[in-house]
This record gives C-alpha cells, structure tokens and sequence, in this order.
C-alpha cells in the first residue's frame, strides 16, 4: 500500500488548519495570557509545516525519474510503511494507560525512548532523548505553566 506524499500532505494540512481554528475558540483564562488552546495551536502550525515540506517532497520526488526496485525492498517498504502507524498508536494508547499508574516521567521516558528506539535511533541515543524530553517537558509544565503532571509511583519523590 503506498499512499501518495502530495495526498498525506494535504491531509496533514487539512488536519492542522481544522485544530487551529477550533483551538482558537477555546476561551482565555483570566490572568493569563495564552489558555488551554495554546498547546494545540503550536502543534497544529507544526502539523501545517509538516504537511506543507510532506507535499513539496513528494511533488520533487514525483518529477524525479522513478527507480525501479526488487520486489523484496518494495514489500519490505510496504510493510515498514503500514507497521509505522500502528506502532505510533499503541505508543500513544501505552502512554494513555501507564500515565495514571506510572506517572509522567517513567510513562515518557519509556514511550519516547521506545519510540526513538523502532524509528531509528541509536540505542544509545533513544535513553538520552527519553530522558531529556521527559524532564524537559516535565520543566515546562511545572516551572513556566504551573501545570502539574501525574507523579504516579514517583508521587513519594515529587519536588
């Protein structure tokens, strides 16, 4: 199954562009400058970027002249293009349901680092990015936001 980068690319605008109008009604706290749509316009303008260099790389890559593979790399594509997706949504749904039992920084550091892991990352470089997108993150919420995050088996050590 292929589908084409110019058709996902538009998909991922669409999909960006309809999250940034309707986080652009999510109503303003007062005292505060950004609310509870702020988070999910920065992600719907990255989802909009991705879409837009997701598009342009395929109309490049259309023009190209098309290279003529094995079948074993074709399906081997194949394959790894449908099992992408679907590790993505059992990273998420994992993340989902170890959230409230492990808290937030053993949930995110074992769904980033699993993640880098099956897309690519050295192994010694996915327990890093882990470790810093976790406690990175966790700064943000807690320091800049005030926003809590579940402690969960942490709850004893939570600063």
């Amino acid at each position: 199954m292929h589908i084409d980068d110019r058709f996902l690319g538009l998909i991922l605008v669409g999909m960006g562009t309809a999250i940034y109008l309707i986080a652009r009604t999510f109503p303003l706290m007062a005292g505060i400058p950004y609310g509870p749509g702020f988070f999910p316009s920065i992600a719907a303008v990255g989802l909009i970027v991705c879409g837009i260099i997701i598009a342009v790389t395929g109309t490049l890559k259309s023009r190209a002249a098309p290279v003529i593979g094995s079948g074993a790399s074709v399906g081997s594509a194949a394959r790894g293009a449908l099992l992408r997706p679907l590790i993505i949504c059992l990273v998420v749904i994992f993340f989902a349901l170890a959230l409230p039992v492990l808290g937030f920084h053993i949930a995110a550091v074992l769904t980033v680092g699993a993640a880098a892991f099956v897309f690519g990352a050295h192994p010694l470089v996915a327990p890093v990015l882990a470790l810093a997108a976790a406690f990175g993150t966790h700064a943000v919420f807690y320091s800049v936001l005030r926003v809590p995050l579940p402690w969960g088996i942490l709850t004893p050590y939570a600063w």
